[in-house]
């Protein structure tokens, strides 16, 4: 499933001339992952509410599959939470529901689908959760199983866009790395149209095909992930980090002309180092 972003503009206050965003425009490509970073307060987070109908353009529209979002149109807003699931930054303080079981299972009776229990087995596991978490109360769990259970909910709505804020706040480092699995076998398996905002530039690195490096509100660059975070110069000059992979790969290139070529993960990076030193 498609997304369109055609001239938007967001106001939260007009009067203000504070403009939240500035003539967004870019397509996130049907079963792909397109990542988006940038400095806190860059308008990542305000671009995905809008995205998702949370808040409506000022102007412009947005396109998700055959719904049209806009200051004009009327949109069935159930309509398109059956079409995008958003996992907020801090979702895993939303949580109210007594138990694990029924914060699964509540959208899901919110927008009047029916409910599979092993599919809200299937999706705690897939979360890193085992079934034991189904009675537990969420508001006791850790941070990061909290931040679980709610990508959990989210998964459960077995949407065709599903969008991550901010996914690895709260999450140890084996938890990313089965995040990581997890959006993988996301796109791959179940062809699904994922957009990650995310400041974490590594993992969005590892898992994205196009990037969106975001500044006051506006596009700075967007493209080929290789591509984008080969603007070393660019970027270094908005203060933005940039992938280790790939500043390793720059600076091999820069200082010895030796050109190994850019990989998502450090262990891919290291194969090649090795077969030139070997």
């Amino acid at each position: 499933m498609e997304i369109k972003v055609n001239n938007l503009n967001f106001y939260y206050n007009k009067k203000s001339g504070v403009k939240i965003l500035d003539l967004i425009n870019f397509k996130v490509p049907n079963n792909s992952i397109v990542g988006i970073t940038g400095k806190s307060g860059s308008g990542k987070t305000t671009l995905a509410q809008l995205i998702c109908g949370i808040n409506i353009p000022s102007s412009g529209k947005i396109t998700v599959d055959d719904i049209v979002i806009n200051k004009k149109n009327i949109f069935d807003e159930k309509q398109l939470k059956n079409k995008i699931g958003y996992i907020a930054q801090n979702s895993e303080n939303q949580l109210f529901n007594k138990t694990v079981k029924d914060e699964l299972t509540y959208i899901l009776k919110f927008l009047g689908k029916s409910i599979d229990e092993n599919k809200i087995i299937e999706v705690l596991n897939a979360v890193g959760l085992d079934e034991s978490y189904l009675n537990s109360n969420p508001l006791l769990l850790s941070t990061g199983e909290r931040k679980k259970v709610s990508i959990a909910s989210t998964l459960a709505l077995d949407t065709d866009i599903v969008i991550f804020d901010e996914p690895t706040k709260g999450l140890d480092s084996k938890s990313i790395k089965s995040l990581k699995r997890l959006i993988k076998n996301l796109k791959s398996n179940f062809g699904k149209t994922i957009i990650i905002i995310s400041r974490d530039v590594e993992f969005i690195h590892a898992l994205s095909d196009e990037v969106i490096v975001m500044n006051d509100g506006k596009i700075l660059i967007w493209g080929n992930k290789y591509e984008v975070f080969k603007t070393t110069d660019l970027l270094r000059d908005y203060c933005l980090p940039i992938p280790k992979t790939m500043e390793f790969s720059s600076i091999v290139l820069d200082k010895k002309n030796i050109k190994i070529g850019y990989r998502d993960e450090i262990n891919d990076l290291l194969k090649d180092i090795y077969r030139y030193v070997r």
